[in-house]
């Protein structure tokens, strides 16, 4: 898997994108899966299970925060952020980035990455704010990228979460299912809505849908095929539709009648 980071100047100001994931029943599969720094397995810190989801590598890196701290796994002393980068193409392009969670356990630095499941970092706990100690190692499994622009990344004060959207696992349509997904993860802890919108592809009009939520007081947008799109501005509630609109404008540009979904079966239900 890979992400797409790119800085988009007028409402975006980043996004991450990755491959196929893995099913999570396969030969492929991760599931607790942690080394050391030198690749030698090790027991993992917690039980984590990712969600069977495309482009997740954000999504992912937020749910294990949420969980991180809800299941308070680093006790008093928990400390945990995530890590975002792009990767320089040329003087005036970024992209092919990615994102990871970093956090502390049992007296040491941790990762965890969609791609690569847990790793224990042997930078020192005390140089953990530091990225130019902490990114060397998690950089090296990604030798195609040219990193830039990496960050922490940490939550804010927003609004409690209300109810939470329903998981339409058994819906014909996969982007619907993924996206009602991830709403449904994240919604246990922070408020998430679920966006429905028509777009214009190749002359036929699709419809197409997305999980609105916030990280870090950012507006961040989930779709499937394009990942998580984090917006600029710096908001406490997710209820601002127009903004959503704005967002999404930057990515479909011919995009209407975008509006929250109402959930159930008949959210846009399968043709024929």
């Amino acid at each position: 898997m890979w992400c797409v980071v790119c800085v988009v100047i007028a409402v975006l100001l980043g996004g991450c994108v990755d491959g196929p994931v893995v099913n999570a029943s396969g030969p492929g599969n991760r599931l607790g899966k942690a080394v050391d720094a030198k690749g030698t397995p090790v027991r993992a810190p917690f039980y984590y299970e990712p969600l069977p989801v495309r482009n997740a590598c954000f999504v992912e890196s937020v749910r294990l925060y949420d969980q991180y701290l809800g299941r308070n796994i680093g006790g008093e002393s928990g400390w945990v952020k995530v890590l975002q980068w792009g990767s320089r193409e040329s003087d005036d392009k970024i992209g092919l980035g990615h994102a990871v969670a970093v956090f502390t356990a049992r007296g040491t630095l941790w990762t965890y990455d969609i791609n690569h499941g847990f790793t224990q970092l042997a930078v020192a706990v005390d140089r953990r704010a530091d990225l130019t100690d902490v990114t060397p190692e998690i950089f090296a499994k990604y030798p195609q990228q040219r990193p830039v622009l990496a960050m922490y990344r940490e939550d804010g004060f927003q609004q409690e979460r209300t109810k939470v959207p329903e998981n339409l696992f058994y819906h014909a349509s996969q982007d619907v299912r993924e996206v009602t997904k991830v709403a449904s993860e994240l919604g246990r802890v922070r408020p998430v809505k679920v966006v429905e919108f028509k777009f214009n592809a190749g002359g036929e009009l699709k419809t197409g849908m997305a999980a609105a939520f916030l990280f870090g007081n950012r507006p961040c947008l989930y779709m499937p095929a394009k990942g998580t799109q984090i917006g600029r501005v710096r908001v406490t509630t997710i209820d601002d539709l127009p903004l959503i609109v704005n967002m999404l404008k930057q990515l479909y540009p011919n995009a209407t009648d975008v509006k929250w979904g109402g959930g159930g079966y008949w959210f846009m239900p399968p043709k024929g």
